[in-house]
């Protein structure tokens, strides 16, 4: 089993849970997110991505094993591009805005019609 652990610089959406998961699948290694005390097979990152609530500053570490050619080979090589795919995607994520309208909204002139 390969480990690697880091420091995410931006916000993991359903897109980049998409795109996660298909460069999964170019390995026959089994690859694991996790974040905030949830853990995710990648194969699956589609379906439940929004439960790693990976945000800018959150710790990620991604797991590779088993793969079949020749293992340990194949899980180095896996853990890397998924990891760099993953800090690609998440960098270029937009960040979530906290303007839900409470006081710090910035709202417009409003209008008398």
């Amino acid at each position: 089993m390969y480990v690697e652990e880091f420091t995410a610089t931006g916000v993991l959406t359903a897109e980049g849970a998409e795109d996660l998961a298909h460069t999964a699948g170019r390995f026959t290694s089994r690859i694991t997110v996790t974040c905030n005390g949830h853990s995710v097979h990648a194969p699956v990152l589609p379906v439940c991505w929004d439960a790693l609530r990976v945000m800018d500053g959150s710790t990620v570490s991604v797991t590779a094993e088993r793969g079949y050619h020749p293992p340990d080979d194949e899980d180095r090589i896996a853990l890397r591009e998924f990891v760099r795919r993953f800090q690609v995607l998440t960098a270029l994520a937009p960040a979530r805005l906290a303007l839900s309208g409470g006081s710090s909204a910035r709202r417009g002139p409003r209008r008398p019609w």
